[in-house]
């Protein structure tokens, strides 16, 4: 048939490869799911942090207006003033920690949107590794049912040997390691480009994956410190009101 491989295969150890290869490849879709999975659940989670993020910024915009009117209350007193001078010094370390929560919230709003686009492209990557899988599982399959019909015993048994078993423990590393035991399927002109591809998602997925973990950890940061901060601004904000009442 037309888009078969061409390549045989020359003894049982062969055929053993090949049904290790087709294993690999049948479980290359329920495996790509599995790897995507951890930045799907972070994904999930990014509308939270941002309006976490947002809530922090309102909060902390309140504490610097209720500082602010401290300071409007003692404007009358004389500039040396001791009282004045503690609420101006309260109200300016509250509208410095909002400055830092504003830098934090902006960093929360870059990873969310980064955390967005790999999520997107890593189930790209998914989809391209399960529809390659998928179609290069029949090709190995129909190669393995050629080879029960061998005049060879030795690939004949093992052929027959060979069971539909799938490894749902697939990697581009081990899928790259099974391909290298037989040099003729992997360059065989009906695969090797789906072949590629297969490994090529697998990678820049499990990258992607990665990347999205890292960034999820910028973030968690960048709420803490944005939380840290509110602190400050709010112990701020009461002390302003407390000299000034």
């Amino acid at each position: 048939a037309e888009g078969e491989i061409k390549a045989e295969l020359k003894d049982g150890d062969e055929v053993a490869a090949a049904c290790e290869l087709r294993a690999q490849l049948a479980g290359v879709s329920i495996a790509s799911g599995i790897l995507l999975r951890p930045a799907v659940i972070r994904n999930a989670t990014t509308e939270f942090s941002r309006k976490k993020s947002e809530e922090i910024l309102a909060k902390g915009g309140a504490a610097v207006e209720r500082a602010s009117a401290a300071v409007d209350r003692v404007s009358g007193l004389d500039k040396a003033n001791e009282t004045a001078q503690k609420v101006r010094k309260a109200a300016a370390v509250a509208h410095h920690a909002l400055e830092h929560v504003k830098e934090e919230v902006e960093i929360v709003a870059k990873k969310v949107n980064e955390i967005v686009e790999l999520t997107a492209g890593a189930t790209e990557h998914a989809k391209g590794a399960k529809s390659n899988g998928d179609a290069s599982v029949v090709k190995v399959s129909n190669l393995l049912a050629r080879a029960k019909e061998s005049e060879d015993q030795y690939v004949k048994k093992a052929a027959e040997e060979c069971s539909n078993s799938t490894n749902y423990d697939v990697t581009a590393k081990s899928l790259a390691a099974a391909l290298d035991k037989l040099p003729g399927v992997k360059e065989d002109n009906a695969v090797k480009t789906t072949f590629q591809s297969i490994l090529t998602s697998l990678d820049n997925l499990d990258k992607d994956v990665k990347s999205v973990e890292q960034r999820a950890e910028e973030l968690e940061t960048a709420l803490e410190k944005a939380e840290r901060q509110l602190e400050k601004a709010e112990k701020a904000a009461e002390e302003a009101e407390t000299e000034s009442s």
